[in-house]
């Protein structure tokens, strides 16, 4: 062995230590690797959420801008020709948000932006990383219902008669395309607030409460929008109403905070996978 490595004399040359080196290099080089993908990875996730936020402004402002023409009394036409412009470049981010993030099913929740259409009274944001769509009112200091009461009034019922259908039609639109797990759930929450309950009393109240307005947009929807057979058939079997009462606060710690309260009192639409 040791003339097979030119060493006549001394220790033995221990091929084993340069091995483990070897093998150690390697580790080493793994490591640096994982480090920078996981690097790119992360800036592209990052480039991703900042162009579905720009989207989501652009998408906004023009939509704004048409239910403002719309009521203008101007020729929508060639107003619509001025604001080509902001459209187009609202729609050329999308091949942004495709190629850098999978799309998965919270964010099929996008493709409902065109349903989903600027009102003066609902306000509606997307929140992608839920996969939900959130109606709360414009002005804060109103509600989407009178206050303890689940019927459906006012503005939110006349949102919903804008909406109620294209929400169903888009949704049997994407199960068509190929998504057949899809589920439309309509969600209730609201505040912690109940005068004169302790914590529990006032958490099943306010969730008795947020599942009897969920399910009451769903009724809505189901029967004053204009639905056929086919997409009655089709909400029954894919559509969900539920409440969850004042729970996304106790999660986040942050039920005693009354500024977070008129964003609680919301319904959201979510798209989610079964």
């Amino acid at each position: 062995m040791k003339k097979l490595f030119k060493k006549d004399s001394g220790e033995e040359h221990n091929f084993w230590m340069s091995y483990t080196d070897l093998m150690s290099g390697f580790l080493v080089v793994f490591i640096i690797l994982s480090a920078i993908l996981f690097n790119h990875f992360t800036k592209k996730a990052e480039e991703a959420d900042a162009a579905r936020v720009k989207y989501d402004e652009l998408i906004d402002k023009y939509n704004k801008a048409i239910y403002e023409l719309e009521n203008s009394g101007r020729d929508i036409d060639s107003c619509l020709v001025a604001n080509s412009k902001l459209k187009a470049k609202a729609d050329s981010l999308t091949h942004v948000i495709d190629s850098l993030r999978k799309n998965d099913m919270k964010n099929l929740i996008t493709q409902y932006r065109s349903v989903f259409v600027y009102d003066p009274n609902i306000k509606v944001t997307i929140d992608t990383y839920r996969g939900s769509i959130i109606l709360t009112h414009q002005n804060s200091s109103k509600d989407l219902f009178v206050s303890g009461k689940d019927y459906v009034y006012g503005d939110l019922k006349n949102y919903l008669d804008k909406v109620g259908k294209n929400i169903v039609t888009k949704t049997i639109d994407l199960y068509n395309s190929g998504y057949k797990n899809i589920e439309l759930r309509i969600e209730g929450h609201t505040d912690p607030r109940w005068s004169g309950y302790n914590e529990d009393d006032r958490f099943l109240m306010n969730l008795d409460l947020s599942s009897r307005r969920a399910n009451n947009v769903y009724e809505y929807i189901l029967k004053n929008t204009g639905l056929n057979d086919s997409q009655k058939r089709f909400a029954k079997k894919h559509m969900i109403g539920i409440g969850y009462s004042f729970s996304h606060r106790l999660l986040d710690n942050s039920e005693d905070d009354i500024s977070r309260d008129p964003s609680s009192r919301r319904i959201e639409f979510r798209i989610i996978s079964k």
